[in-house]
């Protein structure tokens, strides 16, 4: 009976922290920057993780949070790379 998770999963909140970095990106160049940092993130995270993204705002006023649901109560190491940098990662539930 396999499942995706092996433990009991545990959810994090993510929320970029430079959003005056995203004032000059246009919608799509955004969505961009964002699949090309999730396609980073993929191999690393296969069966570990399942992450939602949502962009909030209008052109030049942008907020990026995502959910990420982890299958072990810590952070992930995966996400303390050079490319995560900017993220700043809250526990939310157990």
């Amino acid at each position: 009976m396999g499942g995706f998770f092996h433990r009991t999963p545990c959810s994090w909140i993510a929320e970029y922290k430079y959003d005056s970095d995203l004032s000059s990106y246009q919608n799509f160049m955004l969505a961009n920057l964002l699949g090309g940092w999730l396609r980073n993130l993929e191999g690393p995270l296969n069966r570990k993780a399942l992450g939602s993204v949502v962009v909030l705002g209008t052109d030049g006023n942008w907020k990026v949070k995502m959910l990420w649901i982890v299958d072990q109560k810590e952070l992930p190491a995966e996400f303390s790379n050079p490319d995560a940098q900017g993220l700043s990662f809250e526990y939310n539930i157990a």
